[in-house]
């Protein structure tokens, strides 16, 4: 017997059993402690049939079935009709199927342990029965439930009948996270991927390409021996309000056009001090560059923002870039910097300035801010819905904008993900990225030094899937304002895909802070792919995964931040 014919002898036989355990409970004096488990029996009954009722017509709906409403008359009548199965199976697919039947399965396990610690069910058996489809039969042709309910008695202890509860509800709220499941992957599965985020898809990968010969050109332009080390803070944009201006959507292909990208040179002193130099780097790249490889020779300028000129400068080559911007800065000189194509930096003459000078700046980490505000309920949360949105969007959106790159070596962590906190002995410009709160950010860092000469970071590059997930687990964290280890009590989370992703999905099914729906949206599919029979590609250069993150994360995060903006 199919797992969708078993549903329906599910559905039939609960509300006979609920009856059964209200009628005994309203008809017979029973001792308190027995009566209260009868009530907490009676109570997962008609909650598991609520739940398995939804699920199925959730499921019927999206398959197309007509005269759902006869789903209540008569479940095992519907469920058994071929038509209605067919186009239940290829709805779910082998993977949601099998997950559907197991779950199906063991409900009725524990009906069946119930019907048969009940005499009286069916009237021409004197003992007890396991049989469901009997006990529906029985009752359809009796009048009503309580011509035989008054017959019904029970052969149990209390520590069974405890049990039998305990069991019930584990499996009650295995079918309750089904539902989300199933209700997650049918928004997924029905959506078709828009032209909107194919095209967000080709031009994100563009700024991939321009990022990494970012990555490698700054890598140039640093001696080993004038800091204790050399660090770039690059700020996440998320830059989905921005394609409309700075990519060509005109044409059939994106094509970058002044793309920009906000940094911080930090230079390290052996006193412990530090003095941040914050500029916007604008790039242009030649028209007409694939969007799906980096061109075999480089393209990229890169400039501080400034009015344009005809003219053509010459570009004096930079060999030491901490020595430039200290010479610059000491005669007030006003330059612009270049990336030439041999990736070699180079200084030419410009009409504004855009520093933003930051001494000894002021930082805070995202999980400094999520464990500030855990640990403190009921104070005002340190970070606004407002900006948990934003934060949410530019992660999300960077996990494909630096996929392969030495910025996304390790799945970023909330501990990775910084905040630069305003300063009053700072000295900002029109063009600083302004968020509506106290902070700047959110961005990451990465130290410059041999390993970070080659051109990709093709051997230490995380696996889709598992860069899915952390993404997933970071969400959550920024959803509900802790982290994954304060959540689960643990000085240290567990570091195994598997371990990390049966919480995470607990997490997500929470319904004490439930999830804005486009935000469980974005969630579910960073955690769906893994355990509903889905491929996930494990290759980076695979459109189908960029549409599929841009359709289903990027774009839900975009229209909630849209909606507070």
């Amino acid at each position: 017997m199919s797992g969708i014919e078993v549903a329906g002898l599910v559905l039939g036989a609960i509300p006979i059993l609920s009856e059964a355990f209200k009628s005994y409970r309203e008809s017979v004096i029973t001792f308190f402690r027995a009566r209260k488990y009868i009530d907490k029996l009676y109570r997962a009954l008609l909650l598991q049939e609520r739940i398995l009722e939804e699920t199925v017509k959730l499921v019927l709906l999206g398959s197309g079935c007509e005269n759902i409403p006869d789903l209540s008359e008569s479940p095992v009548g519907y469920l058994t009709d071929a038509r209605v199965q067919e186009n239940i199976k290829d709805y779910l697919g082998p993977g949601n199927m099998k997950i559907f039947d197991d779950t199906i399965y063991q409900s009725r396990t524990i009906i069946e342990k119930l019907a048969g610690s009940l005499t009286g069910l069916v009237p021409s058996i004197s003992g007890s029965t396991s049989d469901l489809l009997q006990i529906i039969e029985a009752n359809q042709k009796a009048t009503k439930q309580p011509s035989i309910i008054p017959r019904v008695k029970f052969t149990y202890s209390s520590k069974t009948l405890m049990l039998l509860v305990e069991d019930l509800s584990e499996k009650t709220e295995g079918l309750r996270r089904l539902m989300n499941l199933l209700s997650s992957s049918h928004q997924i599965i029905q959506t078709n991927q828009s032209r909107k985020s194919t095209r967000i898809a080709k031009a994100l990968r563009q700024v991939r390409s321009v990022a990494n010969d970012l990555q490698l050109a700054l890598s140039k332009a640093w001696k080993a021996d004038c800091h204790n080390k050399h660090e770039v803070k690059l700020f996440l944009e998320d830059r989905v309000d921005n394609f409309t201006n700075v990519f060509g959507f005109k044409s059939q292909t994106p094509h970058v056009h002044n793309l920009s990208f906000k940094v911080v040179f930090a230079e390290y002193f052996n006193q412990g001090q530090l003095l941040w130099n914050e500029t916007a780097i604008r790039v242009h790249q030649k028209e007409g560059d694939s969007d799906y490889q980096a061109p075999s020779t480089s393209k990229v300028k890169i400039i501080l923002p400034q009015t344009p000129t005809p003219q053509e400068i010459l570009v004096t080559t930079i060999s030491d870039m901490c020595n430039t911007i200290e010479t610059t800065k000491r005669h007030q000189q006003r330059v612009v910097f270049v990336l030439t194509e041999n990736h070699k930096v180079g200084m030419k003459p410009a009409e504004k300035d855009a520093w933003t000078i930051h001494r000894q700046p002021n930082i805070i980490s995202l999980k400094s801010l999520l464990t500030q505000t855990s640990k403190t309920p009921r104070q005002p949360p340190a970070i606004t819905l407002k900006l948990r949105m934003l934060t949410a969007l530019a992660v999300s959106s960077n996990l494909l904008q630096l996929s392969k790159t030495h910025w996304l070596k390790v799945p970023w962590s909330s501990e990775m993900v910084n905040f630069l906190m305003r300063n009053h002995g700072s000295t900002h410009n029109s063009n600083s990225l302004q968020l509506p709160t106290d902070l700047y950010g959110p961005f990451i860092s990465l130290t410059f030094d041999a390993t970070v000469a080659s051109s990709t970071c093709s051997n230490a590059h995380i696996e889709p899937k598992k860069a899915l997930l952390e993404l997933g687990i970071l969400l959550l964290e920024i959803w509900h304002q802790t982290t994954f280890e304060s959540r689960f009590a643990s000085d240290r989370a567990p570091t195994a895909y598997n371990e990390r992703l049966v919480p995470a999905l607990n997490w997500r099914d929470d319904t004490n802070d439930e999830l804005l729906p486009l935000y469980a949206t974005a969630i579910s599919y960073c955690l769906l792919p893994h355990i509903d029979g889905s491929i996930v590609s494990t290759d980076w250069d695979d459109m189908k995964l960029w549409e599929g993150i841009c359709g289903n994360v990027v774009e839900p995060l975009a229209k909630l931040c849209n909606d507070r903006r």
